[in-house]
């Protein structure tokens, strides 16, 4: 229900480093995190990089996309990919940042 609701929007820095510094194996919530991640890509474009640390959503994207490539989960796979497409896509100023990034870890 969280990640549906209003509430998450003023949350999203604390819930994506709580997800991020977590030794959990993701694929147990990869629906939620995945729901979770979209609601955040529909926000308003200066909501997003104000409320968001943008390198965390995309070391999160990629945390989920190794685990989900360890479990051979295709389906997992295809939303981190179409995610990050949606990043790339938006011509936000973080994009380059995030392309390097990237460069060094699920791209690479």
């Amino acid at each position: 229900i969280y990640i549906h609701s209003k509430a998450l929007n003023h949350n999203i820095y604390n819930v994506l480093h709580s997800i991020e510094e977590s030794s959990m194996n993701m694929a147990q919530f990869s629906d939620l995190i995945i729901i979770m991640i979209q609601n955040i890509l529909k926000l308003n474009t200066q909501e997003l990089v104000s409320r968001m640390d943008v390198d965390t959503i995309t070391r999160v994207i990629q945390r989920l996309y190794d685990q989900a490539e360890n479990d051979k989960d295709d389906e997992t796979l295809d939303y981190c990919l179409d995610m990050l497409d949606e990043l790339l896509a938006s011509n936000h100023s973080f994009t380059r940042n995030m392309t390097d990034k990237l460069d060094f870890g699920l791209l690479a």
